[in-house]
């Protein structure tokens, strides 16, 4: 593993969508919201497996589902950890592993006596090849299945598959447990089942590795150029160039001034970047310019690009609830809701204006303290009688 993805070790960043498995798996920010985020949920994933039977090429393992939601554990690093002992519940599961052909292989998971022989769109037709023969051979910590093409190391415990080509190349690992920048987030699960409880549906959860040039087609439709990893194009010249920015600009005046001065200076610049005080309130986005600071937007744009400039403007990917858009999103019902991780209300916004201003108090003060601790030799924080 690690001679294949050396300082590229895959991680996985969390992010929301509204689907009911996301909601609340956001990152451990406050004691508060631990309890709340671990007993929302709740899962039978596969962490231990054991080799039942062979018929023909398809193998089915005995599995234990645990509920990785309250076993896991928060002394980890990169990756989830969990504790399971003698008393540790589960869930009995059935593990099958079809080789279908040579390169190909199906895997199913059920929580029945048995494994339904359920039709699926995600296989067009019977694409078993019955000449092949899969190999099974049981080590200290794994199973191996082996074709011509493939081998599967399916682990025991700490489940997961890691898949090889006929030269040994790691091709994935599959079903193992989240390897993830913030481990304190649970927004990939072990192959099993979960369950919110707010939602009547049990859903299939599964994970993989994707490798840094690694790619995805299809996902079910059909295939075209869209590369599903989201390779983008190459941005513009320009964005590459020199950003001149503060928090913030407040006026078209002081925008163009700016412009006129950094021409004049000669000091190399491709973008102004207005950030947050272009609107009519201070950090309040509505996506309007204020009339009184900033008259006719348009006409400020095309003199900077007349000294080659580009302007950039911040903007919020969320409504706030102070605006006339929140207003009218609220009145027709078309407000997507969840609780993290941003919340930019009137509260949070007072909060953060209060801190800034205590910083750009202290700052004058820090360099003060600084210089003189550095000349004359003297720690920077020391105590009083």
């Amino acid at each position: 593993m690690d001679k294949k993805t050396g300082e590229n070790n895959p991680n996985v960043y969390f992010g929301l969508t509204d689907h009911p498995l996301d909601v609340d798996a956001s990152a451990f920010f406050s004691l508060f919201t631990i309890l709340r985020k671990m007993r929302r949920k709740k899962a039978s994933c596969v962490l231990q497996i054991t080799f039942k039977e062979q018929i023909s090429n398809s193998f089915i393992f005995d599995a234990r589902g645990f509920d990785v939601y309250k076993i896991r554990d928060l002394d980890f690093e990169f990756a989830h950890n969990y504790k399971i002992t003698n008393k540790t519940p589960y869930k009995d599961l059935l593990l099958q592993i079809d080789m279908l052909k040579d390169d190909s292989y199906r895997l199913r998971l059920t929580g029945e006596t048995s494994v339904p022989e359920n039709e699926t769109p995600m296989i067009v037709g019977d694409i078993r090849d019955p000449r092949i023969k899969a190999g099974f051979t049981e080590l200290e910590e794994c199973y191996v299945l082996t074709t011509e093409k493939i081998t599967l190391e399916i682990y025991k415990e700490d489940f997961c598959i890691q898949v090889y080509d006929k030269a040994g190349n790691l091709i994935t690992e599959t079903g193992g447990k989240t390897k993830n920048e913030f481990p304190t987030t649970m927004d990939s699960l072990p192959l099993g089942f979960a369950k919110d409880k707010k939602h009547p549906e049990t859903y299939s959860v599964e994970s993989f590795v994707l490798y840094p040039g690694e790619r995805i087609y299809g996902l079910g439709e059909g295939f075209g150029p869209l590369d599903k990893t989201g390779k983008a194009s190459v941005p513009p010249k320009w964005s590459f160039g020199t950003w001149m920015s503060r928090i913030s600009y407040f006026s078209r005046k002081e925008v163009l001034e700016t412009a006129v001065k950094l021409r004049k200076m000669k000091i190399p610049c491709d973008v102004i970047h207005i950030d947050t005080g272009w609107f009519e309130k201070d950090w309040q986005c509505d996506w309007e310019f204020d009339k009184e600071r900033f008259p006719d937007p348009e006409g400020m744009f095309r003199k900077a690009g007349e000294m080659g400039f580009r302007l950039s403007l911040w903007q919020a990917p969320y409504v706030m609830d102070e605006t006339k858009l929140y207003k009218e999103a609220k009145k027709k019902k078309v407000l997507a809701k969840n609780h993290a991780p941003f919340n930019f209300q009137k509260e949070t916004q007072d909060i953060v204006r209060r801190i800034l201003n205590l910083r750009y108090k202290l700052i004058p003060y820090i360099y003060s303290e600084s210089h003189i601790a550095a000349s004359a030799g003297l720690p920077l924080l020391h105590s009083g009688q």
